[in-house]
């Protein structure tokens, strides 16, 4: 799994989902890889059943890791399902209350459930803790400047609203 995440942060994403796909091959309980591929797939708006199951798995095995609780709050928002995204993120946020990614996953989900002054809220603070690294991205690949953008524009959308 550990060479999954490795190449998934070198830019080798295929790559990085067939390694953990091995890794369910070997091990189908693994929280980790299950975590993984459902992100994966969320992320990419793709397979969200089954992003799901493996996602509700995960959670089922590791129910206090704030990662996984974050990635079921982000395929319930890729589904649609913003009330159940807010509630997962929420927790997920409670846990990790410093990742700027989980935070502007709860943006997201809250704005998408029309809660704009708790998406704007959400929004700062994942831009005020990506201000406080020295260099470090978001967690999602982007640099420290193409981050703090999106959500700098992602606030002020909002306030035009």
């Amino acid at each position: 799994f550990k060479y999954a995440m490795f190449l998934e942060r070198h830019g080798r994403h295929d790559e990085g989902m067939e390694r953990a796909a091995e890794v369910l091959d070997i091990d189908p309980d693994d929280p980790y890889a299950l975590n993984f591929l459902g992100y994966s797939w969320a992320d990419a708006g793709i397979h969200l059943q089954r992003a799901l199951r493996y996602i509700r798995r995960a959670v089922s095995i590791k129910p206090g890791d704030p990662f996984i609780r974050d990635s079921l709050g982000w395929v319930y928002y890729r589904l649609g399902r913003y009330d159940e995204a807010v509630a997962e993120l929420k927790k997920a946020v409670a846990d990790e209350p410093e990742d700027p990614t989980m935070n502007e996953h709860l943006g997201d989900a809250r704005k998408a459930a029309g809660r704009r002054d708790l998406a704007i809220e959400s929004y700062r603070k994942a831009l005020e803790m990506l201000d406080g690294r020295d260099g470090k991205g978001d967690g999602k690949g982007d640099d420290k400047d193409a981050a703090a953008k999106r959500l700098r524009a992602k606030i002020e959308a909002l306030r035009r609203q």
